[in-house]
């Protein structure tokens, strides 16, 4: 899958992409959310990418509630969709407190230097 995901993100031989997300079945959760950068590596998780993937899965009928949620492997991520008509207005996503602690994130501060 790695191979295909970097080869369909081509922006010169494929679509082209950022990444590309996989609708998979969950033993813990609702639904679960694969996602591949277009490198070919496998991300934890995409923000705005389960916001789509979110809406995607409701709208093509694979979860069937608007409070649901998603296996990735950042964990277990809540969605609150909020619909009129059968059309989704927004979609909402708690993913918990932001970790900024340069530890826990790869960045090159002063510590580094």
């Amino acid at each position: 899958m790695e191979t295909f995901a970097k080869a369909i993100c081509d922006r010169h031989f494929g679509i082209g992409a950022d990444g590309m997300m996989i609708a998979a079945p969950s033993e813990s959760s609702d639904i679960r959310m694969i996602f591949y950068n277009a490198d070919g590596s496998v991300a934890e998780m995409c923000g705005n990418g389960v916001r789509c993937f979110s809406r995607y899965v409701f709208e093509e009928k694979l979860v069937d509630k608007v409070c649901f949620d998603v296996e990735t492997l950042a964990g277990v991520q809540k969605i609150e969709l909020t619909e009129t008509g059968g059309q989704v207005q927004s979609v909402r996503v708690g993913m918990g407190e932001a970790k900024l602690e340069s530890e826990l994130v790869p960045v090159i501060s002063d510590k580094a230097l």
